[in-house]
């Protein structure tokens, strides 16, 4: 395996990418309304956002790989749950107002 490969497939990137691998089966759950099991995956993708800080804190491993993943996945991860959860009925009425503001704010920051 060459040295560039090997930086992008640290430890804490590919709990990045598992974390990303994660979020069609968590949408899929709150589609079939499976919602404990979307939470249940929810708390392990969550935890692995904080171990793969810690991980390339603690191991040296930060590569521009991994600071540019990082905090995509994690827009990613809140923008399309938050869209899935007004397109699936869970958030409605008065709570859409929260996600159009996370919403516009990602969008205005990021972009």
């Amino acid at each position: 395996m060459d040295n560039d490969l090997k930086n992008i497939l640290n430890i804490p990137n590919t709990l990045t990418l598992a974390r990303l691998a994660l979020l069609p089966i968590i949408i899929l759950c709150l589609y079939l309304e499976a919602a404990w099991v979307g939470l249940a995956l929810y708390t392990i993708a969550a935890l692995t956002d904080f171990l793969d800080g810690y991980l390339a804190r603690k191991m040296d491993l930060i590569t521009p790989f991994g600071t540019f993943l990082d905090p995509i996945s994690d827009k990613v991860f809140v923008s399309l749950l938050l869209i899935v959860m007004v397109d699936t009925g869970q958030l409605s009425g008065v709570f859409i107002l929260p996600v159009l503001i996370i919403l516009t704010r990602e969008f205005l920051i990021s972009g």
